[in-house]
This record gives C-alpha cells, sequence and structure tokens, in this order.
C-alpha cells in the first residue's frame, strides 16, 4: 500500500541530492517507510547503516544497487520500504539482529507476545544509509553545531510518523537521537520529574518519551537493561 510519507521522502531526496555532503550518504536510496500500527511501542535509531563489502568489485555492485535515482517509481519505493521493514523482524530473511536483536528482546520484556503479535515499530530520525554518526553529522548540522535545514526537514517527517504510529510509548536508545530531539522540539517536549520521563504533546495527546544512551552492540548491560525495562514499565502504567 502507498505510504503518503514516502513521497515527502523522496521530495526531500530529490531536493538535496546534489547539495549535501559529506560521502556517499545522500546518493543512496533514503529509508524509506511502511504505515506503522498504532498503538505499539516505538523506538527511535539515528539512521540506517550502510557497510560496504571489502571486495571492491562486490562494494561498487552494492553502491549501484542502492544508488538513489530521482525516477524512482512507486512499486520500487514499496519494495525498498518492505525491506526496511523485515530487517525489523526475527526470522525474516534479512532481518538486522546486530541492532534489532536487543529492541526486540526489551520489547519481549516490556509486553507479552501472543499470537506472534508484532509488539514495537521502529524509525529512524535521519533517512541517509550511512554507518559511520559522524559523517551523519556533518550532513544535518552547520558549522553553528544546530541542525540545518536538511536536518529540521527529517525533524518534520518524523513528526508526522509518530502522529501516524500514535505510540503507547517512544523509546530512544541513542544518545545522539536525544539531544537532537530535546533541542528541536523544546516547544513539544516537557519533563516530569515525578514520572521520571518526557512527555510529546500531539494534538490532544500526551506521548510518553523515555531518552537513553545507546544500546546496540554490547553497549547494553543485563543489568543496566533490566532497570531500564522496569523503568519502562512504570512509566506506562502511570500513563494508562
Amino acid at each position: 500500500m502507498d505510504y503518503k510519507l514516502n513521497d515527502k521522502i523522496n521530495n526531500l531526496w530529490n531536493e538535496y541530492n546534489e547539495s549535501v555532503s559529506p560521502i556517499h550518504g545522500i546518493k543512496l536510496i533514503p529509508n524509506y517507510v511502511t504505515r506503522p500500527q498504532k498503538n505499539k511501542l516505538l523506538f527511535i535509531g539515528l539512521n540506517p547503516a550502510f557497510q560496504l563489502p571489502e571486495d571492491k568489485v562486490e562494494a561498487d555492485k552494492k553502491l549501484k544497487q542502492f544508488a538513489f535515482k530521482t525516477t524512482i517509481d512507486n512499486n520500487s519505493i514499496l519494495k525498498w520500504a518492505q525491506e526496511n521493514e523485515s530487517s525489523k523482524r526475527e526470522g525474516s530473511h534479512n532481518y538486522y539482529a546486530k541492532y534489532f536483536g536487543k529492541i526486540t528482546d526489551v520489547a519481549n520484556q516490556i509486553e507479552s507476545s501472543t499470537n506472534n503479535k508484532q509488539l514495537f515499530e521502529h524509525c529512524d530520525l535521519f533517512l541517509m544509509r550511512e554507518t559511520d554518526s559522524e559523517l551523519v553529522r556533518g550532513m544535518v548540522e552547520g558549522k553553528d553545531g544546530y541542525l540545518n535545514e536538511f536536518g529540521r526537514e527529517q525533524i518534520g517527517i518524523l513528526e508526522e510518523y509518530v502522529k501516524d504510529a500514535a505510540p503507547k510509548i517512544i523509546i530512544v536508545p541513542n544518545a545522539m537521537v536525544s539531544k537532537y530531539l530535546i533541542s528541536n522540539l523544546v516547544d513539544k517536549l516537557s519533563y516530569n520529574e515525578q514520572k521520571g520521563c518526557y512527555f510529546l504533546k500531539q494534538q490532544t495527546k500526551q506521548i510518553p518519551v523515555v531518552f537513553c544512551g545507546s544500546w546496540q552492540y554490547g553497549r547494553l548491560d543485563t543489568y543496566t537493561q533490566a532497570i531500564i525495562v522496569r523503568h519502562i514499565k512504570n512509566v506506562l502504567k502511570d500513563a494508562n
């Protein structure tokens, strides 16, 4: 099914394809998305990783496969969005366990899954395929250290995704994303000291938000994970 948010993503890539630097992130297919299911846990990451094989021939082949085309059709956008979605789901052909394994584990501890029910949604703040977070920073920040127009446009896209997802809670397992959201949504985020979390105002709804440091790639130990899971459960209990 066509998801209109992808049209905005595509328009953004067409607008900035020739002007954003450094390296190849903007020259690759952006992270097209499928329409999210409502009332799930929503995790927000930094951006989709992109790693090239060491072999030059294979690397060139992958770059060609992922190259952004200004005339991409809706069927191709849907295909890329579905590939993005399946990479998050355990048991799929392209499941990215190195990243989503920890998120899946935490989601299963927060809520019980029955009948293979999908517990969480995930989206990235930025849509460029790039592994080095410093290169991502260089694409979205100006010399003053604040987000440039390209970065702010993607904050707007994220806000629309969150509106469509209407999540029960937002969990941000990334320090860099936490910083960008807190500093760029100051008029929509408020901290509740009693509940120990932020709340994001969206129309008439207040969505609890838990900001964290980075979890993936072995950064979240078992003991800290238990504390985070208990805290999130408490936030959800208080929010209901």
